[in-house]
């Protein structure tokens, strides 16, 4: 029996992967105290231990979900840091009201933006001048504003965004009355060592032009699509922006963001190409042609990453 129990116990810490960690527990246990701190109102908590789960999907590969009345994600790194939080009574309990849509805010703005940077302030997060108001929305979660700022370099140039999970910002969305909703501080590679521009744009469009055919014969590619026959089209953009170098055309090098933390950034001309499916005659359905996207040094002219839709 004792040696069953055991082995119970060692399945759940496996699939949990961290479930008997106490210091993932005390930091849930933080930020619970935090979340009341950002609520007014009378909210009941149970002060339920959280379980701890991987989040799968996330721009990091060690990210854990703590999973209480609250959801926070944090990653693992030295100290713990968090990703983001939700409150989940307060989220229930607005989720349920009626009519919300006929709701008039009461604060401006500028008064909503304020008071956003103060709850973020509750949990150490602070805005920064490489962090720029993104957007500002009321009624973008039910009665609630919510604003968004997104990282970006020297005031110019946006992080990439090619990839929705791996977008670099801040967030909060809060009600007039009763407080935090949640909170997401997804800041998480370091800044581009340099930011020099000595390619010009012609010169990026003609390397990325040839390189672009090159994915389709990737590894990540076939995996990612399980389809052969599209060739490029066109070009759709060509944007200076702070990217993840993956190397994606080098096998020795190549690798993907989600598999470790990201080391290193560059500033990179993004080069976004549309495809025609080439065999599309040939096929009982039609298929959605991909978007491929190269990056390319600015200074350099080296082709550090691809990507695809």
């Amino acid at each position: 029996m004792v040696k069953l129990v055991l082995i119970i116990a060692i399945v759940i810490c496996a699939n949990y992967g961290i479930a008997a960690n106490e210091e993932y527990i005390e930091f849930y246990k933080q930020c619970e105290k935090q979340m009341i701190a950002a609520t007014s109102g009378t909210w009941h908590y149970n002060k339920i231990l959280p379980t701890v789960e991987r989040s799968y999907g996330d721009a990091q590969p060690d990210a854990y979900l703590l999973v209480g009345e609250m959801v926070v994600t944090v990653w693992a790194t030295k100290p713990l840091k968090l990703r983001g939080a939700t409150n989940g009574i307060l989220s229930d309990f607005l989720d349920a009201q009626k009519n919300y849509l006929k709701i008039i805010p009461k604060l401006t703005p500028a008064q909503a933006l304020e008071q956003g940077k103060k709850y973020l302030s509750i949990f150490g997060i602070l805005i920064t001048s490489d962090i720029t108001l993104d957007s500002i929305i009321f009624n973008g979660e039910p009665l609630c504003w919510r604003i968004s700022w997104k990282r970006i370099a020297q005031m110019q140039y946006d992080w990439d965004d090619f990839d929705p999970t791996l977008y670099e910002g801040v967030s909060v969305v809060f009600h007039e009355e009763y407080g935090l909703v949640s909170l997401g501080n997804k800041l998480y590679t370091p800044s581009p060592q340099k930011l020099l521009v000595k390619i010009p744009q012609e010169q990026a469009i003609q390397k990325a032009s040839q390189c672009a055919p090159l994915v389709f014969r990737t590894p990540f590619y076939r995996q990612a699509r399980m389809d052969d026959g599209f060739v490029i089209s066109g070009i759709k953009s060509c944007e200076l922006k702070v990217s993840i170098p993956n190397w994606l055309l080098d096998p020795k090098r190549a690798w993907w963001p989600r598999t470790h933390a990201p080391t290193e950034t560059r500033l990179c001309w993004v080069v976004r190409f549309s495809t025609v499916d080439g065999k599309a005659d040939k096929r009982p359905m039609k298929l959605i042609p991909p978007d491929i996207v190269i990056y390319i040094d600015s200074e350099t002219g080296e082709c550090v990453g691809a990507g695809c839709t």
